[in-house]
Parts: C-alpha cells; sequence; structure tokens
C-alpha cells in the first residue's frame, strides 16, 4: 500500500463513518504530508496462519534460520498527523472485515482519544489522556507511571503496583511482572542494538519506544511452580529501507503469551511492514 493510497482510503473513511460528525478544524488545516520530521504513514501486520488465525489475506512465505513460516495480513492501519508530528486520525482494518476509527484532539494539557467501533452496532469509547508541561503522558496503559528526558526517552517506569523497571539510556533492560493469585512473578530483560535507533511512535504522547532497536528478550519465571520453561527467549530480525528505517520487523517465539507464557505452544511469528512520510 502506498502512502497516497492510504491517506485517500483514510479520507473516503472518514467522509463516510463521520458524516454525521463535527468537522475538525485540525484534520483540515493541520494535516501535512511534508512533516518535519519522518513518520510511519502506515502499519501491516501478519501472523504465522494456524487454526486460531485463520486469514486468508497476502499469503506470504517467510523464511527464517532456515526454516519456513506462511504468514497471512490481520491488521492494516493508516496515521496522520498535524504539522507538529502529533498523531490526528488512526484508521484499524482487521482480518474478518472489523475495522476501527481513531481520533486524536490535543488541548492544554490533555489530549482525548475517540474511538469508534464499526460493530452492530457502532460503538464509541473516549479517553482523555493528561499530558504534562513536555506534552507527555505520565500515565500510560495498564496503570504504569514513567518519566520522560526532554527528548521523550524512558526516565523511569513503575507499574501500578510500585514495582520499577531497570532502565539504561532509554531502553527498558529489566522489568518483573508481579502474578495474581496463583500464577507466579516473571523477570522480563531485553536487549538491544545499540548501533540502531528505535522504532517511530505513533503515539508521540507516550515518549519514544525505546532508543534503541529490541533484539531478543528473555522470560525468567520465578517461584516454586515448574508448569513452564524457567527461561523463555523470543528474538526480533529486521530490514531496513534505504533511508535506513525500519521497513520490516520479524518477531519469532512461541504461541501463547505472559502469564502462560510460550513453554507448551507452537511458534508465534509476527512480521510487521512500515511505510512513511517524510520531508
Amino acid at each position: 500500500m502506498t502512502a497516497s493510497f492510504a491517506y485517500n482510503l483514510l479520507f473516503v473513511f472518514f467522509i463516510v463513518s463521520c458524516s454525521g460528525c463535527k468537522k475538525q478544524s485540525t484534520i483540515d488545516e493541520g494535516t501535512t504530508l511534508k512533516p518535519s520530521t519522518c513518520l510511519i504513514a502506515t502499519q501491516t501486520t501478519k501472523e504465522l496462519v494456524s487454526a486460531s488465525q485463520p486469514s486468508t489475506l497476502d499469503p506470504e512465505t517467510v523464511t527464517i534460520n532456515g526454516e519456513s513460516f506462511q504468514v497471512t495480513t490481520t491488521k492494516k492501519s493508516v496515521y496522520t498527523y498535524d504539522t507538529q508530528g502529533r498523531i490526528l486520525t488512526e484508521y484499524n482494518q482487521y482480518a474478518g472485515n472489523k475495522a476501527d476509527s481513531v481520533l486524536y484532539q490535543y488541548s492544554p494539557g490533555a489530549v482525548t482519544i475517540r474511538t469508534v467501533k464499526l460493530t452492530t452496532p457502532k460503538t464509541v469509547d473516549t479517553l482523555v489522556v493528561a499530558l504534562n508541561s513536555q506534552g507527555y503522558a505520565e500515565k500510560k496503559p495498564f496503570g504504569y507511571h514513567v518519566t520522560y528526558d526532554k527528548n521523550g526517552y524512558l526516565i523511569s517506569q513503575t507499574d501500578e503496583y510500585g514495582t520499577t523497571a531497570k532502565i539504561n539510556n532509554g531502553n527498558v533492560i529489566e522489568e518483573e511482572i508481579l502474578g495474581q493469585d496463583a500464577t507466579p512473578n516473571h523477570t522480563y530483560r531485553f536487549e538491544y542494538d545499540l548501533n540502531k535507533s528505535g522504532l517511530l511512535s505513533t503515539q508521540s504522547f507516550y515518549g519514544k519506544a525505546s532508543r534503541n532497536l529490541p533484539v531478543k528478550y528473555t522470560i525468567q519465571q520465578n517461584g516454586p511452580f515448574g508448569t513452564y520453561p524457567d527461561v523463555y527467549q523470543a528474538t526480533y530480525t529486521y530490514v531496513f529501507n534505504e533511508n535506513g528505517f525500519v521497513k520490516r520487523q520479524i518477531f519469532q517465539g512461541k504461541n501463547g503469551e505472559h502469564p502462560y507464557l510460550y513453554g507448551g505452544g507452537g511458534d508465534f511469528i509476527e512480521v510487521i511492514d512500515f511505510t512513511y512520510i517524510c520531508p
């Protein structure tokens, strides 16, 4: 999908889905195809075909360490921004013809996020996120409280239970996830390619994703449970475009997610393709 096609698609979508909405002058006047810095224009996610992931859209075979996997598209996203590089609109199309649109409205000290889910019946959710004097949100989803440096890189991160992550130069290197009830605690450890800048973030009010690109993480299960392997590992590999930005990210792990880990499951493959708009 080209950037120009993506923007045309998004424009048509908002005309159709928001024909009764109040006109947003920020979209008409603030959106630009010539931002001051490169931004993510589209993002396409593909996942391994399985019984739980039956999508047949855009099938592709990817090879990882000599082993072939078939993946298909599960989500396509298109983004627009204002002249300051702040996200204004987001349109997400999912496998199975599900879709939603997200509108971001900025005011002093806050951003209002309005999500329209094109279900039957259509649902609308609104979230107001407080912003500090830097324009960043100090409270993130899932109960995290964070602080940033002047460039938007993480300085500190604490979860809702008061557990503090270890951060080194804008990269989270270790984080403990506390279990609930009879579930164990898990320690996540992350490794980065210190020669590569981190992925761009579409929601800049949540700061930078990380200073460098993640290449590996491990999950260590703590406590006397023994249900899963003591240590689980996952890896990221990348393909870059001519400007040095990530064109494709490939994640390989085992099927399942925290707190159930991946020990008894099969492979989990996620491929994310990015396109950009640049000055």
